[in-house]
């Protein structure tokens, strides 16, 4: 018989050590106890400049302005401080932080963090004050990253006169290092500028070729002629008159100099290949910055589906920035705040809100047009997608709710006369509603949207839909639909006369 005892087995062994360390790295050795940065543009471009190369690049104004949008998409939503729990302990402690990020400059220390999006890191001095019992921030000054290097463990150390290599140690609990884009933790990290680099030099480049084309052949060239034996010195004073065409007005030369303005043909299209890369340059680097880049042939609805798009894509992004930053946040001040003041408190967390709002007034036009193809909402999704406080109205054009309200009863005062003359208008209304079915202004908007519809269900994506939009709308027929309305205002106007005449 075989034995079904379960069989005792040995543990199995897990390897608490770190093993691949940084000293192990072939590929990046430390240098003198201290790291070296793997960005290789900076390796490369940097020379004495060093990570002041990418600061220059924020002279474009393309990077410029990507940039702040990238880092305002962070800084302009509302932060907030959560507890741990509902302990007192952990409340108070959250008491304290929320206290603390009140009294400075927070989304201005945030704003100067997110330079790390650039620079693959930044760095922000604390300065603390507990004169008054209770540790305080007063300020959260940045610092420039040219002044920091980091040793093999990962410790922040400051370069000096007197140490230019390996920098001086750091006390604890004073310095924020915010660092991204690495992908094996060097706290150097790797920002943008590498990427950001190569199209901003390309359109600096081509930026002066275009220059000197357009001064080219937007100035004619000077050319002066002077007779055989001319003496050097006369020969150059003409050189010099030449030079001067560009900036003077008037030049002096002998009588016997000849001076022609040469036209220089312009051929092919080199203006537009110069605006072509410049332009392709910007493209790049808002792609690099913000995702994605808006293109020229981009236009009706590919154009709005491209911009739903893109708006998506920087959410994202901005979504992932406030996520590092807040980690970053919340493992160094948040906690050090919390060990300052209430120790044995499990620190709270910071964050900022993402929830987008919804467009009601794009939804609120996709219902209309969904109740006119015989589709409505149901009270509880109204009241989801809407929210509370709406009532049904006696409109049988309401596109929600399950039924209308009745009218009004007639008060008790009306008089027998005004009862009868009510009855033959609404007589006489009967009679013109004959010749218009209830459901004819719906069957028309129905065959009307019909085309529609179909082009947005055969649709797979956004843009497509646009597109689809934009080839079907012009051949959209509303005469019948036309027809059907003016039926319904001479009805409606025909009613207004009767019941005026009758009052």
């Amino acid at each position: 018989m075989t034995d079904n005892k379960l069989k005792k087995t040995a543990p199995v062994k897990v390897e608490l050590n770190e093993i691949a360390t940084r000293g192990k790295d072939v590929f990046n050795k430390p240098w003198g106890g201290v790291i070296q940065p793997k960005d290789t543009t900076l390796a490369s471009r940097g020379q004495s400049e060093g990570i002041w190369i990418y600061d220059n690049l924020e002279r474009d104004t393309a990077v410029f302005s990507a940039m702040q949008k990238r880092k305002s998409a962070v800084t302009s939503r509302n932060w907030t401080v959560v507890s741990a729990s509902d302990d007192a302990l952990d409340v108070r402690a959250a008491d304290v932080v929320r206290r603390a990020l009140s009294n400075i400059a927070f989304d201005h220390a945030c704003h100067q963090l997110l330079d790390a999006i650039l620079k693959g890191f930044a760095v922000t001095e604390i300065m603390w004050d507990n004169s008054e019992g209770e540790t305080i921030i007063t300020d959260l000054i940045p610092r420039d990253q040219r002044r920091f290097t980091f040793a093999e463990d990962g410790s922040l150390r400051l370069l000096t006169e007197e140490n230019r290599t390996t920098g001086i140690e750091l006390p604890d609990r004073k310095f924020i290092v915010h660092s991204v884009g690495s992908k094996d933790g060097n706290p150097f990290g790797l920002g943008l500028g590498t990427r950001l680099f190569w199209p901003v030099l390309f359109k600096r480049n081509g930026m002066e070729f275009w220059l000197t084309f357009a001064d080219k052949y937007g100035t004619p060239t000077a050319i002066g002629k002077y007779p055989a034996g001319t003496p050097q010195s006369e020969q150059q004073n003409l050189l010099s008159s030449m030079a001067r065409i560009a900036q003077d007005s008037a030049f002096v030369i002998p009588e016997t100099f000849i001076v022609e303005l040469l036209d220089a043909a312009r051929s092919g299209s080199g203006a537009d290949t110069y605006e072509k890369l410049l332009r392709y340059c910007d493209e790049m680097i808002s792609e690099a910055v913000l995702g994605e880049a808006s293109s020229q042939r981009e236009y009706g609805g590919a154009l709005a589906a491209a911009s739903i798009i893109r708006n998506e894509v920087r959410l994202e992004l901005s979504r992932n920035d406030s996520d590092l930053l807040s980690s970053t946040l919340n493992n160094t001040l948040i906690q050090w705040l919390v060990d300052f003041n209430t120790p044995g408190a499990r620190p709270p967390k910071v964050w900022r809100y993402f929830t987008e709002k919804k467009d009601l007034k794009a939804t609120a036009e996709t219902d209309q047009i969904l109740f006119s193809l015989g589709w409505k909402r149901t009270d509880e999704s109204l009241a989801e997608l809407y929210g509370d406080g709406f009532l049904p109205i006696n409109n049988p054009a309401a596109p929600a709710g399950e039924k209308p309200s009745p009218s009004p009863a007639p008060t008790p005062s009306s008089e027998f006369s005004a009862q009868e003359d009510d009855d033959a208008a609404q007589a006489a209304l009967d009679a013109l509603l004959d010749n218009l079915p209830a459901a004819a202004l719906n069957a028309q908007s129905r065959q009307m949207l019909k085309p529609v519809v179909d082009a947005i269900m055969a649709a797979d994506s956004y843009e497509a839909a646009f597109a689809a939009l934009d080839r079907v709308m012009p051949s959209v027929e509303t005469t019948a639909l036309e027809t059907a309305l003016g039926n319904a205002m001479f009805v409606a106007e025909t009613y207004g006369r009767l019941t005026a005449e009758n009052a």
